[in-house]
């Protein structure tokens, strides 16, 4: 019986990815489907900065977001996967770095789909990874998550973009895979430092 209100938030997971979760825990596949159906409710403070930050994801724009939300959805996973087989904590040996090759792969798959919505899934696939082994060795290897390297590509581009052309700051927005201009200034004056008419004034200037 709940004695005050509440938020609920439902996870559909499919059963490949219940077990890309599993084997990165364990280093080892899981024999059958994986059932998650303890009915006790335990408060988990992890868990609960973890469904906020989904819940905020949903509100920013989709289309710079969709990888940012692909990893915070399987961190639920593996820690109800973990929680769930009574697993204290995760192993501790460091995930391997993301071989050069591969990850010229994804760099190139990246910056070929910038103006599109991509998903950390579809980086994986390019390099011939799953999402979970792809998302730590690229850590490891660039010291960024991929959702972090995605946008910084992004605002990069723009200002490419803003610094040689005459398109408008939506039409940067646009081809930055942004689906609002609202949104995008506000990227990219958290990485940059100034708006985007700002820094084309200042870079015209300079020019």
């Amino acid at each position: 019986m709940f004695e005050s209100q509440g938020d609920v938030l439902h996870l559909f997971v499919s059963q490949q990815v219940l077990g890309e979760c599993f084997e990165d825990i364990f280093g080892r596949p899981h024999a059958g489907d994986i059932r998650i159906d303890d009915p006790k409710l335990v408060r988990d403070p992890a868990l609960e900065r973890l469904g906020q930050a989904l819940a905020v994801s949903q509100s920013d724009d989709a289309a710079l977001g969709q990888v940012f939300t692909d990893g915070v959805g399987l961190a639920i996973v593996s820690r109800v996967i973990a929680r769930h087989f009574a697993v204290a904590k995760r192993r501790t040996r460091e995930a391997n770095a993301l071989p050069s090759w591969r990850l010229s792969r994804a760099i190139e798959y990246v910056d070929a789909h910038l103006s599109e919505s991509i998903g950390l899934a579809d980086i994986a696939s390019s390099a011939g990874l799953t999402r979970m082994h792809f998302a730590s060795q690229f850590r490891r290897a660039t010291g960024m998550r991929p959702h972090e390297y995605l946008v910084r590509r992004r605002i990069e581009h723009a200002q490419h973009l803003l610094a040689g052309s005459r398109h408008n700051v939506l039409d940067v927005a646009l081809s930055c895979g942004s689906r609002s201009q609202a949104h995008f200034t506000t990227v990219f004056k958290r990485l940059v430092g100034e708006t985007p008419f700002c820094w084309r004034k200042k870079a015209n200037a300079d020019r």
